[in-house]
């Protein structure tokens, strides 16, 4: 009898270590969640995914939007890792609410990257290397001065890695 509670007692603590042992993998952290929410009352916000990864400014000083003699200017600022990216989007024309811009089809319409930092080779993406893009004005309210949005590109610079930029959305008082 003491041999057979030796033996389950040896099994037991066995399989309670095994299960020690085990460890779970750490749930991936889906992107999407770190961006901040697509609202439109003005709440100073940004965000979108580059390259998959989220890029959100850590202040509201690294955002901005103006809108003065029918320029729409919307533009954000992230330090991720390697070093500093800025976003630009702009409209030249006064902005209509509900409605998508193309960001490839006239000049007056532009998406530009800039990636720098200590270490870092300058990437630049101006207008004319986006290859696919839109930007959506979801609201505008020339009372209180908000503008509110979605957008998404791609852009190419000669010797830099392609840029995708998905699920971009901003919040945003703007300068009249």
């Amino acid at each position: 009898m003491k041999k057979m509670n030796r033996l389950l007692l040896c099994l037991l603590l066995s399989l309670l270590a095994m299960q020690c042992k085990e460890e779970k993998p750490e749930e991936e952290v889906n992107q999407l969640d770190l961006l901040p929410a697509a609202t439109q009352s003005g709440r100073y916000t940004f965000g979108c995914l580059v390259n998959g990864k989220a890029w959100v400014p850590r202040t509201t000083t690294d955002m901005g939007a103006f809108y003065q003699g029918g320029l729409l200017q919307i533009s954000a600022k992230a330090y991720n890792k390697p070093g500093e990216q800025n976003m630009a989007l702009v409209l030249y024309n006064p902005p209509e609410e509900d409605t998508s811009y193309d960001l490839t089809k006239y000049s007056d319409q532009v998406a530009e990257y800039i990636s720098r930092g200590i270490d870092v080779k300058r990437c630049v993406y101006e207008k004319d290397s986006t290859l696919s893009g839109s930007l959506t004005i979801t609201h505008f309210d020339a009372q209180n001065y908000i503008v509110s949005g979605k957008f998404e590109f791609t852009t190419v610079a000669d010797g830099c890695d392609t840029v995708r930029v998905t699920d971009g959305r901003f919040d945003l008082p703007y300068t009249p």
